[in-house]
C-alpha cells in the first residue's frame, strides 16, 4: 500500500480547504434563502389572517351565522262564493191559455183548408194581454203542411202579425205532428187572432185537432 508523505497530506489537505469552504458557503447561502422564504410564507400567512378576520369580514360571518326568526303564517282559507239565488217573479196577474179545434174549412180556392182562433181570450174591459210565449201543434196526414200566422190587435196599442215556423216530429197514430214553440212580445185586449192554413182539403178525424198556447200577464191600459 503506498502511503503519502506528510508534507505532501498536509499540502493536498490545504487545497482541498477551499473547495470546502465553497461548499460550505453555498450552503449557508441555500439555508438562509430558505430561511428568507419561509419567512415570507409567514408574513403573508399573517398578512391573510389578519384580512380574514379584519372588523367588515367578521360582521359578514356574524350575520350569516345569526338566527333567523322565521314567524308561522296562518294558513289561507278559501272560501267559495254563495250561490246567488234566482227568483222567478209571477206578475200579480199572470195569464196562460190553450185551445183546440178540429175543424178545418176548406177554402175558396178549393187546394187548401183553415182553421183559427179569435174572441175566446176573456180578456177583461181594461185590460191587455201582453204575450210572451207561444207554441202550437198541428196533427195532419202525413206528407201535409202547416203555416201559422199570429196577429196582435188592440187599443191603443195597433196591430202586429207574427209567422210560426213548424217542425216535423214524425208520424204518430198514422197522423204527421208539426209543432212549434217560440218567445214572443206583443200587446192584445181581445182581439188575438190565431190562423192555421194547411196545403190540403183532405179529410181529418176528430182526433187530428189544432193545438194553440199563450203564455203572458195582464196589464192595466194606460
Amino acid at each position: 500500500m503506498n502511503t503519502l508523505p506528510r508534507d505532501d497530506w498536509n499540502g493536498q489537505a490545504k487545497s482541498l480547504a477551499p473547495s470546502q469552504n465553497i461548499v460550505q458557503s453555498r450552503k449557508e447561502s441555500a439555508e438562509n434563502r430558505d430561511q428568507g422564504q419561509r419567512v415570507h410564507y409567514v408574513l403573508e400567512e399573517d398578512e391573510i389572517m389578519k384580512n380574514r378576520f379584519s372588523l367588515p369580514a367578521m360582521v359578514a360571518v356574524g350575520l350569516l351565522l345569526a338566527p333567523v326568526n322565521v314567524q308561522a303564517q296562518a294558513p289561507v282559507r278559501i272560501v267559495e262564493p254563495l250561490p246567488v239565488p234566482v227568483q222567478t217573479t209571477i206578475p200579480a196577474e199572470a195569464y196562460q191559455r190553450s185551445v183546440n179545434t178540429a175543424v178545418w174549412t176548406e177554402a175558396n180556392n178549393g187546394a187548401t183548408s183553415t182553421a183559427g182562433f179569435f174572441n175566446i181570450w176573456g180578456i177583461p174591459a181594461g185590460k191587455a194581454l201582453v204575450v210572451e210565449h207561444v207554441s202550437v201543434r198541428v196533427r195532419v196526414n202525413p206528407g201535409e203542411k202547416v203555416s201559422v200566422s199570429i196577429a196582435c190587435q188592440g187599443t191603443p196599442a195597433g196591430v202586429s202579425n207574427h209567422h210560426l215556423t213548424l217542425t216535423s216530429q214524425g208520424t204518430f197514430d198514422g197522423f204527421e205532428h208539426l209543432v212549434g214553440s217560440t218567445p214572443l212580445r206583443c200587446y192584445t185586449t181581445n182581439q188575438l187572432i190565431v190562423s192555421f192554413v194547411r196545403n190540403s182539403t183532405a179529410p181529418l178525424t176528430l182526433t187530428a185537432n189544432t193545438e194553440f198556447s199563450v203564455s203572458g200577464f195582464l196589464s192595466d191600459i194606460p
